[in-house]
């Protein structure tokens, strides 16, 4: 695929590696500069710093009913590989406004409303930044740190340098998120629905991982909603609860 370039997001004025679709998919990653001291540069999962998270920016193409979804794939391919949807609320919360859902994933078959499962392998936390968490008519967009994606189960991982390359893939869909035995907010629930059902783009890219980090991180993590704990605030559905 081609490869993931750096680009100046408007909203929250910091730089990302990542794509720019001609559909108007949006993909950004960043990540923590490598330790300046003799501290491991890959940490193993359950380490207590941020060696395991990452920034990410997903913004995706709603249809004119302003629903739909999109997603980034950690992996080349859907099937076997961490997914993180997000997409915009069916109501609107108590400040009158949708609300943006984040949940992870994993495809196991191509087709049908049960082949993408809500993703158990791993814990991980979604913490929103708000200056690039929004919906409107036209786009859905999450900027969020991902706490523990870095060398979850079924994700991307550094090489021993704390570099390294991946390939990642994108989706997106027109179809509205589905319910499924449960509220449709609630992330565990809700169906993902096909995303090639009305030509949709989608397609893989490679990430330089070392491109990714940035000297900046700190500072836009700092703008993230309150501490990560698993499971807890409208964004974090790591362990399938959430708050409203």
């Amino acid at each position: 695929g081609l490869p993931a370039t750096p680009y100046l997001d408007p909203i929250t004025k910091y730089t990302f590696l990542g794509i720019r679709d001609l559909s108007g998919f949006i993909f950004g990653i960043m990540m923590p500069p490598l330790p300046t001291t003799n501290t491991p540069t890959v940490a193993t999962h359950d380490d207590a710093s941020n060696a395991n998270d990452a920034i990410i920016q997903i913004i995706s193409p709603l249809n004119i009913e302003a629903t739909g979804w999109g997603g980034i794939v950690f992996g080349p391919q859907m099937i076997g590989s961490l997914i993180i949807v997000v997409w915009p609320s069916n109501g609107v919360g108590g400040d009158g406004k949708r609300k943006v859902l984040i949940s992870p994933r994993i495809a196991i078959g191509n087709s049908g409303p049960d082949m993408v499962k809500f993703y158990t392998s791993t814990p991980l936390t979604f913490r929103k930044i708000d200056q690039g968490t929004f919906v409107n008519d036209t786009h859905v967009g999450a900027t969020f740190i991902c706490g523990g994606c870095v060398g979850a189960e079924k994700s991307f991982r550094f090489s021993d340098d704390g570099k390294g390359k991946a390939v990642f893939s994108f989706a997106y869909s027109a179809m509205p998120i589905m319910e499924n035995s449960g509220p449709r907010d609630s992330g565990r629930y809700a169906v993902i629905t096909d995303h090639r059902s009305r030509g949709e783009r989608f397609g893989d890219f490679d990430v330089d991982l070392g491109k990714a980090r940035n000297d900046d991180y700190g500072k836009l993590a700092g703008l993230a909603e309150g501490a990560a704990l698993p499971g807890v605030g409208t964004t974090s559905l790591g362990s399938g609860k959430t708050t409203t």
